[in-house]
């Protein structure tokens, strides 16, 4: 199968087909060589890693002439025979160029089809009744990644890099534990964690009430001045105040089904580092963020910002600009936050600033329970 793909600053348009499809061929169409050369690179990367013998090509055309654009897909189908062109992307000269193939080679020739990839919906858009998906349209967290010219970077490789939590049963009840304590007074909560992790100069003992909750909890012993952690993921969660928000949130998506009992985010990652420059290795421009919480829910990315207590607006722009490159027009951005409502006229404006952003606030999670937590985290896909 040969698919044509008309290329698209979105990358999921440009690679949707490819791992729908399994096609022997993908010729890009667009008028920026160098930039097709180097998504291609980044989209031979995923079909590697899926297993898809898939050869990509690209051909440069004026996008503003249309019988340039004609005469080179019509080559194309000459040299392949049966194309099948993917309607997402491109712009509007393309579709009137691919109308004018379709009268005049017909269906048997030119396939037509769109991907929705909000819905995963498959349109054959030439009423032939034949669909050519061959696979489920998911993306793990990586490819999507990836498919933008970034990668996620892990701590092997840098301390700083993502950490790779362990969720099992017996973390995964102390994550509840600690955050049981946490939600009671999240301010209070960070401010002790800090001094917890020796973030103070000079160092102090935390609130006496609080070590005993946690003692109390099973995830730290007092011995003489001496705080011994549970284990190494539990002193992670407990040297950094805003770790158990996101934890909380990882866990209680990585819990959320559809109603056919399937997992409703396909994939999951806490405290994402990504790399902006990829696979590139050019260090000296070197540009870092990190997403609290990164799911994936089919094809389309979803990043969460935590806020556990205390925030700034520039959050919100940090979200936003770190969502739109790694998601393009289809990321879903969200902040979860615990306190606003008590920072007053300033979580005001966060409000009024997330809205004007399109950005869903998840607010009061210290508050509203869990039942409601887990309402809120089931609708992000789809809001």
């Amino acid at each position: 199968m040969t698919v044509i793909e008309f290329f698209d600053d979105n990358a999921i348009e440009n690679i949707v087909s490819t791992l729908l499809c399994r096609p022997d061929h993908v010729i890009f169409i667009g008028s920026n060589r160098k930039q097709m050369l180097r998504a291609i690179e980044n989209y031979q990367r995923i079909a590697r890693g899926r297993e898809i013998p898939v050869e990509f090509d690209h051909r440069v055309v004026n996008k503003n002439n249309l019988t340039n654009i004609i005469e080179e897909l019509m080559a194309l189908v000459e040299k392949y025979g049966v194309c099948t062109f993917d309607l997402a992307g491109g712009d509007d000269l393309y579709l009137v160029a691919i109308g004018i193939l379709f009268e005049y080679f017909g269906s048997e020739r030119v396939q037509l089809h769109r991907f929705n990839i909000r819905n995963g919906s498959l349109t054959d858009c030439d009423a032939d009744g034949n669909l050519m998906a061959a696979e489920p349209a998911v993306m793990t967290i990586e490819e999507n990644i990836w498919a933008y010219g970034g990668r996620i970077v892990y701590e092997e490789e840098d301390t700083l890099g993502t950490y790779r939590w362990d969720f099992s049963e017996d973390f995964c009840a102390d994550i509840n534990d600690m955050w049981e304590i946490c939600r009671r007074d999240a301010t209070h909560w960070n401010s002790q964690i800090t001094l917890l992790a020796g973030l103070e100069q000079p160092p102090q003992m935390p609130d006496p009430a609080l070590l005993k909750e946690l003692e109390l909890a099973a995830v730290i012993r007092c011995e003489e001045g001496r705080i011994i952690y549970k284990n190494e993921q539990v002193q992670r969660c407990l040297s950094k105040a805003g770790t158990i928000l996101e934890l909380k949130i990882t866990l209680l998506a990585s819990r959320q089904t559809d109603k056919k009992g399937r997992p409703l985010y396909n994939d999951i990652l806490c405290g994402g580092m990504i790399d902006w420059h990829g696979f590139s290795g050019d260090e000296e421009s070197q540009v870092r963020n990190e997403v609290d919480v990164l799911l994936m829910k089919g094809l389309v990315p979803i990043f969460i910002s935590c806020k556990n207590g205390q925030m700034e607006v520039d959050e919100l722009y940090k979200l936003n600009t770190v969502a739109r490159r790694f998601g393009g027009k289809y990321a879903k951005r969200v902040l979860v936050a615990s306190e606003l409502e008590k920072m007053k006229l300033k979580g005001e404006y966060i409000h009024t600033r997330a809205e004007d952003m399109g950005i869903q606030v998840v607010d009061e999670v210290d508050t509203i329970g869990e039942e409601k937590l887990i309402r809120a985290i089931c609708s992000l896909w789809s809001n």
